[in-house]
């Protein structure tokens, strides 16, 4: 890592742990998002019931509730009845508390801070109270210490020194504030365990300062290169479909082709308005990249989709499981029982029992990786294969050999055809040069040979007079030529015998005649002879062609049986060959988990709660065969991404860096730069789909702190450089996922819209309805595919959802 990616993780790093702390600084209107903490629940850790009813009401199974709470409330002293406008907050509440709340409603406090917000550094003109590197100097020392031994007495203890050790019996003294008399307190999930995981990974990535090349490239500015349109065109970069019954638009093809093309370390942005097909396109970047692999034969691709969000993340899973299409025939569905989907959740372990009855998760997998498991995965599997593949016999292995060999041969067709393609191409290329119609080039030529053939025998014939009258002359007018007399008069008979010969005029002997008529007779020789080779060169050109295009529909209808025609013919591939690829594949996936499994059964069984890199590396590898893409939320991806090392005597947590083969990034557009970062060291590559027309991530820190934590990390030298750093889309408070991504990304063909790649073919709502959020947020690119509303539909009012461009994007469109 160079000093600018490591002084953008350490603040990212930064801004991740301040946004779970929680903001210090309130007006008294936030008080209505609250429950208010009486003084007596202050004083014993006690809520009332009204209260605990309150937190419990939505969560009947769960017997504890994560809250956050401030015990210490001050707010503005009044002037004569009134607060005084100088700017400072309303109220102030500096220490932040996480904890656990039981039926009994008992308090246990589980992490104790300071507000962020109310600490240098921050800009100069901000209301602090002290500085991060006391309080970090204290929590280092002294930090809360959960358990059964703290008492609430020895909880407020150490509130109060936590404060002093930054603000010295604060807020004694100030003659801004009074105690306010009541706390406040959040319902909350565990947000530092939320957040735990990802700190975590920062803190290993900073100290081993791994190299990790998408993550270079996504926090580095890289300059634009020029859209390669072959790369756009070769149906062989396409090589698996979801289904049989929707092709792809254009757009989404052209994204999967450039993902085909990618290299480690390269960033695809798709910009993904509203109804325009990003799931659909999702599904079939995960079937290309499983064809892919079973055609080169080595590992399965290491696939994962992530967001921020639990919903964006369990709308993926859900997508794996009901939208791929199973197809018909003898590779049709799936041919290992139990597999009821192409996704593999990988919840948080607080969720891992719930996920498990709805998703396959790794609990399924470890089901399947057992000697019973196995067994009746490979009689199901041999049952299908030998029905697909009658004039195969033997084991796992050549079956598995055989459907390799039916995809090895598909493929080809496809690439066949982009060489026939190709030579079309060069050979209209040519034709171009003749003005792009050969037929009429080749009447042109025509027409000139003839015309040429005439002139040369036309001089044909002036040469034989010529020579005739010269071969007839006395030879002593020769002899006495040197007379200018008896010159002229041979010069007039030449003349006489070459009438209609141009050219003649001037010429004073019959040397400059010879020579005139030799020059002459050339030159229509030579004028001849080239539009004989340029008419052979057509005539060539126009066999060329002809064979080009006659090689093209060949391979055409090698390809899909059809008639071999162009129109509509990727919609044909999508559906028939592409969706067949990725049934193929599929089953070549599952063969290979069976042979894996078979040469080392016992290992793996015995190995299925161990985490070193040697059992986790080729366990993912296997269960990628399975299940070609696995789902988690970034909170819970460096978990699964851990390993175990022993070093020394103890046991130290290491990360398979540059590991995943693919990260999908679903939502970007809500995703925080510093919440989604991390994942970048992970992995190769990265597709990121988002819509920054749409929400925006919310920041949980304030944009004082931003510019604070920004200026500490070395990023910001002056407050006004905040501008050029929003437009990178690093900030907390400014960026996300999907702005890095566009700015990473090296395809970007549309000049007029931001950057990286977009999909524009809208089928969710009535183009009267869409029309809105296309003239406002997408500069009229969309192209409504539904059609127009019913003339009895009720279309929404305009004014219900337009108090901004971007509400107006998602409430008319979502």
């Amino acid at each position: 890592m160079n000093r600018n990616v490591d002084a953008v993780l350490r603040y990212w790093r930064t801004s991740l742990a301040d946004g779970a702390l929680g903001e210090g600084k309130f007006s008294q209107r936030d008080r209505q998002r609250f429950i208010e903490l009486s003084a007596e629940t202050l004083r014993n850790g006690l809520l009332p019931k009204n209260s605990v009813s309150q937190l419990f009401k939505d969560q009947p199974k769960t017997k504890v509730v994560g809250v956050r709470f401030w015990p210490l409330v001050v707010a503005r002293r009044l002037s004569h009845g009134a607060a005084s406008g100088d700017g400072l907050p309303e109220l102030v509440a500096p220490v932040v508390t996480e904890a656990l709340v039981d039926f009994q409603g008992t308090i246990s406090p589980q992490r104790n801070t300071i507000a962020r917000d109310l600490l240098t550094p921050l800009p100069s003109d901000e209301f602090t109270i002290g500085a991060v590197e006391a309080l970090d100097s204290f929590l280092t020392a002294e930090p809360l210490q959960p358990g059964d031994r703290l008492d609430w007495a020895t909880y407020l203890a150490h509130c109060r020194k936590m404060v002093d050790a930054v603000a010295k019996g604060w807020p004694a003294g100030d003659q801004h504030y009074v105690p306010a008399g009541f706390g406040l307190l959040e319902p909350a999930e565990d947000a530092s365990a939320t957040v735990r995981n990802i700190l975590d990974l920062y803190d290993k990535i900073l100290a081993d300062r791994p190299k990790a090349p998408l993550l270079n490239k996504i926090v580095s500015a890289v300059e634009r290169v020029v859209t390669d349109t072959k790369v756009e065109t070769a149906l062989a970069r396409r090589l698996g479909h979801s289904n049989p019954h929707f092709p792809l638009a254009e757009q989404q093809r052209q994204v999967l082709a450039w993902l085909d093309a990618a290299v480690p370390g390269d960033v695809i942005a798709v910009n993904g308005p509203p109804g325009t097909g990003k799931t659909t396109l999702l599904l079939s970047a995960v079937a290309g990249l499983w064809v892919r692999a079973a055609l080169n034969g080595g590992e399965p691709p290491v696939i994962v989709a992530t967001s921020s969000n639990n919903q964006a993340v369990t709308n993926i899973i859900d997508a794996f499981g009901k939208d791929f299409g199973k197809g018909d025939g003898p590779l049709a569905g799936r041919w290992l029982p139990g597999i009821d989907s192409f996704g593999i959740f990988l919840p948080a372990n607080s969720r891992r029992q719930e996920a498990a009855e709805k998703y396959q998760t790794e609990d399924f997998q470890t089901r399947m990786e057992t000697v019973d498991g196995f067994l009746a995965a490979k009689d199901a599997w041999l049952t299908s294969a030998r029905a697909a593949f009658p004039d195969s016999q033997g084991d796992v292995a050549e079956y598995v050999s055989a459907i390799q060999g039916a995809i090895a041969h598909r493929v080809a067709k496809l690439e066949e055809a982009d060489r026939s393609l190709e030579q079309q191409s060069i050979a209209m290329g040519k034709a171009q040069a003749l003005g792009g119609d050969p037929a009429a080039a080749e009447a042109r030529a025509q027409t000139s040979v003839s015309e040429r053939g005439l002139v040369v025998e036309s001089m044909q014939r002036h040469r034989a007079a010529y020579d005739r009258q010269q071969a007839q002359e006395s030879s002593l007018l020769a002899l006495f030529s040197f007379i200018p007399a008896i010159e002229r008069k041979r010069v007039l008979r030449a003349r006489v015998t070459l009438g209609g010969l141009s050219g003649l005029d001037g010429l004073q002997r019959i040397s400059e005649i010879d020579q005139h008529l030799a020059q002459t007779v050339l030159k229509a020789e030579t004028e001849y002879a080239s539009a004989t080779g340029a008419l052979s060169s057509i005539r060539k050109l126009m066999t060329e062609i002809s064979a080009a295009q006659s090689a093209r529909k060949q391979a055409l209808i090698s390809l899909d049986g059809g008639d071999g025609l162009e129109d509509r013919l990727e919609d044909r591939i999508d559906l028939c060959h592409r969706f067949e690829l990725f049934r193929l594949a599929t089953h070549y996936w599952e063969g290979r988990w069976l042979m894996a499994m078979e040469a080392d059964l016992a290992g793996i069984v015995a190995s299925a709660a161990k985490r070193g890199r040697s059992t986790l590396v080729p366990r993912w590898h296997r269960r990628m065969m399975l299940t070609p893409c696995a789902v988690s939320t970034f909170a819970s991806l460096p978990s699964k991404l851990s390993y175990s090392r022993r070093d020394g005597g103890e046991w130290a947590n290491e990360y398979l860096y540059d590991f995943i083969d693919l990260l999908i990034i679903d939502e970007a557009g809500q995703a925080l730069p510093e919440v989604a970062g991390a994942a970048f060291a992970l992995a190769k590559r990265a597709l990121v789909i988002g819509d920054t027309k749409q929400i925006e991530p919310i920041s949980a820190v304030p944009r004082a702190v931003d510019v604070g934590n920004l200026r500490e990390a070395g990023l910001l030298e002056a407050d006004a450089d905040i501008q050029n750093l929003d437009a990178t889309g690093l900030c907390s408070t400014s960026g996300s996922a999907m702005r890095l991504a566009q700015r990473a990304c090296q395809v970007s063909p549309w000049p007029d819209l931001e950057p990286g790649l977009w999909l524009f073919e809208h089928r969710r709502c009535h183009d009267e309805i869409i029309e809105y959020s296309n003239a406002l947020c997408y500069k009229g690119k969309l192209r409504p595919r539904r059609g127009p509303a019913p003339s009895d539909a009720l279309l929404p009012a305009m004014g219900s959802f337009m108090s901004t461009e971007r509400r107006s994007a998602r409430a008319i469109a979502d």
